[in-house]
């Protein structure tokens, strides 16, 4: 597997898996697509902000899937927090070990990192147990949210 900071190149297809990923029932409600449109415009812009990474089979050339990272810090780790915002793996993809292969690369990409993080549904439970085995736990924080219109 290939993991690399998103590319132009990448848009159509990252665009196509984020309209099947952010209709899902692995997110709490869908996401408008001038969302992810500006999502993917700011991996691809040269920011601080928003990581895009495009996972490729290195055997095939092939988009298998994408994530975004963000990081800022958390003063209960005194240090780095790496948030994994969205990992999608195409459902073609599912099961070869992508995302453990991901994750152990971003453990990597990232030593400064104090901690990583990540949100899941209650109900995923396939995602549930992957993060599990690569020794997530469980926050017993409860998140809160205010949006405001852009």
């Amino acid at each position: 597997m290939l993991f690399r900071p998103m590319q132009p190149d990448d848009a159509d297809t990252i665009m196509a898996m984020s309209a099947v990923f952010y209709a899902s029932d692995a997110l709490s409600h869908p996401v408008p697509a001038d969302i992810t449109r500006h999502n993917l415009s700011v991996a691809l812009s040269d920011n601080d902000i928003l990581h895009g990474y495009t996972l490729i089979d290195d055997t095939t050339g092939e988009i298998t899937g994408f994530a975004y990272l963000t990081q800022y810090y958390e003063t209960e780790v005194g240090g780095i927090c790496v948030q994994i915002i969205d990992l999608f793996i195409d459902p073609a993809h599912r099961g070869r070990g992508i995302a453990t292969a991901f994750f152990q690369f971003i453990f990597r990409q990232y030593p400064e990192a104090h901690r990583f993080r990540l949100e899941v549904t209650r109900d995923n439970s396939t995602a549930l147990a992957l993060y599990r085995e690569l020794g997530f736990s469980e926050l017993t924080y409860r998140q809160m949210v205010i949006d405001r219109p852009q």
